[in-house]
C-alpha cells in the first residue's frame, strides 16, 4: 500500500470515529416524540386528517393534511417495532448511508 491510501484510510477512520462520539448521545429531540404522538393518532383514528385540538390549547383546523405524516408513521413504526434502540440505531444507519452516497 502506498501513504495516500494508508492516509486516506486513517481520515476515514476518524471520520467513522468522531460520527460515532458525536451519535452516541442519546435522542433527546421533544419533536420527534411529538411527532410520534401524532402517528399514533393516525392510527388509532385511521385518518390522515389529524385532531390538531388533542395537542394544542387553542381552537384550529382539521381540514388539512399536515406534510409530516409518511415521516411520522415510518418513525412510530420503528419505535413499535424495535423500541427506542431502533431510532437510536437509525440515526447510525442513517448517517453511514449518507458517508457511502459522499465516498
Amino acid at each position: 500500500m502506498d501513504f495516500a491510501t494508508i492516509r486516506l484510510a486513517f481520515l476515514l477512520l476518524v471520520l467513522i470515529a468522531v460520527v460515532g462520539v458525536v451519535c452516541a448521545t442519546p435522542v433527546l429531540d421533544g419533536d420527534l416524540f411529538w411527532h410520534m404522538a401524532y402517528a399514533k393518532q393516525m392510527l388509532r383514528k385511521g385518518t390522515l386528517i389529524l385532531d390538531h385540538t388533542e395537542f394544542s390549547w387553542t381552537p384550529t383546523s382539521n381540514r388539512m393534511i399536515y406534510c409530516a405524516w409518511l415521516a411520522e408513521l415510518f418513525y412510530y413504526g420503528i419505535w413499535k417495532w424495535l423500541g427506542p434502540w431502533g431510532v437510536f440505531a437509525f440515526r447510525y444507519v442513517g448517517l453511514f448511508v449518507l458517508l457511502f452516497l459522499i465516498l
